[in-house]
């Protein structure tokens, strides 16, 4: 019997359990939560990029309550996709009680995108073909398809018997972890070995971008999700299962999954500050994710372009040919962004308040669309944008948004469920009531109002 097998009668016979014994009570979960320190279950980091010079540090850091009772956890990582938010990259994680999760993505000389393990005793990548998997401890580097996108990380309830009788030794190494996977024993019984925690385990996760060439650096906390009662076997790193979905914390406010991880989610106008200063070659970009487009799409506008179908967020009305046509939409409140600064205000309309028929439109009524991707940049300097390229065709420049140098803008916004940030830098910029002249970075999370 396959785990996934074993996984499923598990599951069988505990809900008939609960159906033979109606007097325990129906058991509602707790309502699976946001955590306001970056530490839980779950772990979201909306954004991470190799381009234009900068690199993502990745940081996931246990308690010392682990550490004092030698718990080893198991982690899983997925990568998505910043087009679609399909996962293009999966890892499970092994760690010794004393470590750390620590990696570095940034770009070689070849300009692939590389994570590379900086603490932590064992990756091994999600290969379907478990003989060809890649794996390794620090310094071991895997190639990730996409120069930018986001990472889900999940704290299983699943750690190493390191101190049991499992065969398993202090000094166990990857080596010996992919072995078992080799071997046939995990793949048969992966609980071999294998505790499983009394409690709900939480690690905290931080994320680093610095541009080393330009002295720049900046950090974020994930979005972390508490209360999710994600109870699932250890499983190979290719897995398909281990996922939002999968989330049981408010099933009984929600209906569980991914209705419950909405319900955590905010929604809202989101609004954060802008400055566009050339003096002191200021720039601001704003970081636009969408986590749950790899699961449903919750966006009012459907394209096709280039074969593909998208899904888009807002879109305004140009003369221009050759864009994509909207193929069908929902009626969607206008997205204005509402600039203001120093008494100053400004309203740009992206869209009309208009349902579009499922019959392409007219040339003369030709729109373009942005927001179509899973992790979208919008940069509000019309030179470059900071963590893309120029050309990239996951940025947006919003020209002739801003009222002021420094103005806060509102996006007042239809579609829920966004995470992400600005980030404001500063070439020479000024420190000290302008004794210093210094490179320096800005990083805020959006206000949800």
């Amino acid at each position: 019997m396959s785990n996934f097998q074993k996984w499923i009668v598990k599951n069988i016979i505990g809900t008939l359990l609960f159906l033979t014994f109606p007097a325990w009570g129906a058991y509602d979960p707790t309502p699976v939560k946001l955590s306001e320190n970056g530490k839980g279950s779950v772990l979201i980091f909306p954004f991470y990029t190799t381009e234009n010079g900068w690199d993502t540090y990745i940081n996931v850091l246990g308690d010392t309550d682990r550490h004092s009772r030698g718990l080893s956890p198991i982690l899983h990582m997925k990568v998505r996709s910043p087009e679609t938010g399909e996962v293009t990259e999966a890892f499970n994680i092994y760690l010794k009680s004393y470590e750390n999760f620590r990696a570095s993505i940034s770009a070689n000389a070849e300009g692939k995108s590389i994570l590379r393990v900086a603490e932590g005793t064992c990756l091994i990548d999600g290969n379907k073909n478990i003989a060809l998997a890649h794996y390794g401890g620090v310094g071991t580097e895997f190639v990730l398809e996409n120069s930018l996108g986001s990472i889900e990380l999940y704290v299983t309830n699943n750690y190493l018997d390191l101190y049991g009788e499992s065969g398993w030794e202090k000094d166990s190494d990857c080596d010996d972890f992919m072995n078992s996977w080799r071997s046939g024993l995990w793949a048969s019984d992966s609980s071999s070995g294998v505790l499983l925690s009394r409690g709900r385990p939480e690690m905290q996760g931080k994320a680093n971008l610095v541009n080393v060439g330009k002295g720049l650096a900046s950090e974020y906390l994930p979005t972390a999700f508490i209360d999710t009662e994600i109870d699932l076997p250890h499983l190979k790193a290719s897995n398909t299962i281990l996922d939002l979905s999968q989330v049981k914390g408010g099933e009984g406010t929600y209906g569980g999954g991914i209705r419950a991880v909405i319900g955590a989610l905010e929604e809202g106008d989101i609004s954060n500050e802008v400055v566009v200063l050339d003096e002191i070659n200021a720039k601001t970009d704003w970081v636009i994710t969408y986590p749950l487009a790899g699961y449903a799409n919750y966006k009012p506008f459907e394209l096709a372009s280039n074969g593909k179908t998208k899904y888009c967020d807002s879109f305004y009305a140009t003369p221009k040919e050759d864009d994509p046509s909207v193929i069908s939409g929902r009626l969607a409140s206008p997205h204005t962004f509402f600039s203001t600064g120093n008494g100053v205000q400004s309203e740009n309309i992206f869209f009309e308040d208009l349902e579009y028929t499922p019959r392409p439109p007219a040339p003369e009524e030709s729109i373009s669309l942005n927001l179509c991707n899973a992790v979208n940049v919008l940069s509000f300097d019309s030179s470059r944008p900071i963590v893309t390229n120029s050309a990239s065709e996951y940025v947006e420049h919003l020209n002739g948004v801003i009222v002021n140098p420094v103005s806060n803008v509102t996006w007042f916004h239809a579609s829920p469920y966004i995470l992400g940030f600005r980030l404001t830098t500063f070439e020479n910029g000024t420190l000290n009531g302008g004794n210093t002249l210094a490179n320096y970075s800005l990083l805020s999370k959006h206000n949800y109002e």
